[in-house]
């Protein structure tokens, strides 16, 4: 079980590395753990890790801190992978247009010759980029040259719709050669990662079964899994695992009939996926505001914890929990932020009988 053991007050951003915490304060003050760290920009920032390095970056365009070495791209935008993601934005001809790269943190260069205008997202060394407004998705070589594009317009318009065309919501991820996204007519598409092909279409309008696309009862919360490439999603009512290899439901089920007593008496607002486990965010049947973080284990079946983080006092002073961050697992200790700027720091501890 978990227990309450800090509560860190005043934190803008957060992460772990190496299961320790590093954060940063609304004053721009840099920590590992408690202990401060010298400040190497002037606002606040955000930290990042990838492949046990640490990184910050300041979104005012200061520069991206990797371990304890600045690199000063003043365009710099976050972190992906081994690369930093640049982002400019100009004016030419009387047009504003963006203009994206990404630097090699190894190389200490720019990946692509010529800036390219569309959003980069990577996934599993594959540079997938996006429009706005996000109507195709694309996949380019390192040298940025386009090797296809698949337009969302090629899938059946949104169900409350049928003018508008649907869109991407989220890259999912790469697995068993298919890029997976979630779209925001509800569905989740599987995209043929050598040829921009469409593969398969999950949907949880039974009536869009007419145009070959599976039906499910509602995706939610949608991840791949990095411990078996495996698409695993939570709704406020059911649990699902597609397979990536196979592109078929593995298994479904609706834990709320499971626990009525547990996760059941919850609507859910946010989950994220850590290995067995989704960690949640729940509002109680009859309360308004978000108190309640919760662990359920999916293979288990079972909610394994849960607890009221915020009080009766602090709801009445405005306060509940940030659902822009789900509970972090790290090591032996558990991570949740609440709306006033507070970091709760719980710590598993063994239950002896």
């Amino acid at each position: 079980m978990y227990l309450l053991k800090k509560l860190i007050a005043n934190v803008f951003s957060f992460t772990t590395i190496l299961d320790k915490l590093f954060y940063t304060t609304s004053n721009g003050k840099i920590f590992l753990d408690s202990k401060e760290i010298p400040p190497f920009f002037d606002d606040p920032c955000y930290a990042m890790n990838f492949q046990e390095k640490m990184f910050l970056w300041d979104p005012s365009g200061q520069g991206v801190l990797l371990n304890e070495e600045p690199i000063h791209i003043k365009t710099a935008t976050g972190v992906q992978e081994k690369y930093i993601v640049t982002n400019v934005f100009k004016k030419e001809n009387n047009k504003w247009i963006h203009e994206f790269n990404l630097y090699d943190i190894d190389k200490k260069e720019h990946l692509f010759p010529k800036p390219l205008e569309d959003d980069i997202v990577i996934h599993n060394g594959l540079f997938l980029t996006h429009p706005y407004p996000r109507i195709s998705i694309s996949r380019v070589s390192e040298t940025g040259t386009p090797l296809w594009q698949f337009a969302f317009s090629q899938l059946a318009p949104v169900y409350w719709d049928a003018n508008t065309p649907d869109t991407l919501e989220k890259i999912i991820g790469v697995a068993h050669g298919n890029v997976w996204v979630t779209t925001d007519g509800g569905r989740l598409v599987a995209i043929n990662a050598n040829t921009g092909e469409l593969t398969k279409v999950f949907t949880r309008i039974e009536e869009e079964q007419i145009h070959g696309y599976e039906c499910t009862h509602g995706l939610g919360w949608v991840y791949l899994n990095p411990n078996d490439s495996h698409i695993h999603c939570m709704s406020s009512f059911h649990y699902y695992k597609i397979n990536t290899k196979t592109l078929s439901v593995d298994e479904s089920y609706q834990y709320k009939e499971l626990e009525p007593n547990a996760i059941g008496q919850f609507g859910i607002r946010q989950t994220l996926l850590q290995g067995d486990y989704f960690t949640f965010l729940g509002v109680k049947e009859g309360e308004s505001q978000i108190r309640w973080a919760g662990i359920y284990d999916y293979k288990l079946r079972k909610t394994v914890w849960l607890h009221c983080v915020i009080s009766d006092e602090e709801v009445k002073k405005g306060n509940e929990l940030n659902i822009n961050h789900p509970p972090k697992m790290a090591g032996n200790k558990l991570y949740i932020k609440d709306f006033k700027h507070n970091l709760h720091v719980f710590e598993k501890e063994e239950v002896v009988s």
